[in-house]
């Protein structure tokens, strides 16, 4: 009997202590949008006015940009975020490759 209880809490203990639940963190961002990105038709390129310092490129491909927000020029504030691993999704290697970033907020200048 005990060895059947043993059998069914260490896997589930295991399993619970395991789960990663980590959020990423987010943070507001002055960018202007560049224009449609060359692979990726669905996404465009943004351009941060004040570079993040922890990124290497000064440019980004936005994961979710509502619509209304697609027009070269465009000056915005965004509310972004490194994607999780399930967002990614490939692209072709035409263009150059920026980072992808997670647009969770949107508003105009």
């Amino acid at each position: 009997m005990k060895l059947r209880l043993l059998s069914i809490l260490i896997p589930g203990i295991c399993l619970f202590s395991s789960c990663e639940n980590e959020e990423i963190e987010a943070q507001w961002v002055d960018v202007t949008i560049i224009g449609e990105a060359v692979d990726c038709k669905e996404n465009w390129i943004v351009r941060y006015e004040n570079p993040l310092a922890e990124d290497e490129f000064d440019r980004f491909q936005e994961i979710g940009l509502p619509s209304e927000y697609k027009n070269e020029g465009l000056e915005l504030m965004l509310k972004i975020r490194d994607p999780k691993n399930e967002e990614l999704f490939p692209c072709t290697a035409v263009g150059i490759s920026y980072p992808f970033k997670v647009i969770l907020e949107a508003n105009r200048k």
